[in-house]
């Protein structure tokens, strides 16, 4: 009976991945920078909703990739180049389905937040001020099937969780900080509350 229940959860997902819709991207309804010189595709880009621009990239002697796009204060902090941006689109339909898909086999294993243990609980606490700042309510949604699993797993497999543990005592805390450019191209997105102060981001 059980496998049954798992094929069939496994056909609602693949349905929900091709359903899925995208988010609203930064660089228009179509994710993805999109740099074109002939005349008929720059037009028929915009008439798809794309939006084109002049862009050129650059590499700092400090590491990182950079893109400076035409009319923006600040450069683009990365290079979200088109057809990877579009590859990358289906696996992010998936992740919503699957969560949807198998969330219900998971949830009857949830803990009451101050039962986990210590390290837990900071991830949950994480994932709350995250939720906090969505706006969403799909969003909202989402996060909170994510911060359950990614609970359920550090909880209950202590090999991930002292993995996890492990490592995330080596992070340099500060190079994770959203840095001047940073800011500046996350505010364009109105869908979450940053935590930074927008007002001092020159957006």
């Amino acid at each position: 009976m059980k496998i049954f229940k798992l094929i069939k959860a496994f056909i609602v997902f693949a349905r929900k991945a091709k359903n899925e819709k995208d988010d609203e991207p930064i660089f228009g309804r179509d994710p993805g920078i999109y740099h074109v010189e002939d005349p008929l595709e720059k037009e028929i880009a915009r008439k798809m909703g794309t939006k084109v621009l002049h862009v050129s990239t650059y590499f700092p002697e400090e590491g990182g990739t950079f893109t400076r796009i035409e009319g923006e204060k600040e450069p683009f902090p990365g290079f979200p180049q088109k057809d990877v941006v579009m590859n990358l689109a289906t696996l992010k339909r998936m992740i919503p389905a699957a969560l949807d898909a198998y969330y219900p086999f998971l949830s009857p294993h949830l803990l009451s937040p101050e039962k986990y243990c210590k390290c837990v609980r900071e991830v949950y606490r994480l994932f709350n001020i995250l939720i906090e700042r969505e706006v969403k309510p799909k969003h909202i949604e989402r996060w909170k099937k994510v911060r359950d699993i990614v609970c359920i797993v550090l909880e209950f497999d202590n090999a991930y969780r002292f993995r996890a543990q492990d490592i995330i005592a080596e992070a340099k805390i500060d190079e994770m900080k959203l840095g001047k450019g940073d800011q500046y191209w996350a505010g364009k997105t109105p869908t979450y509350k940053w935590g930074f102060n927008q007002n001092n981001s020159n957006l």
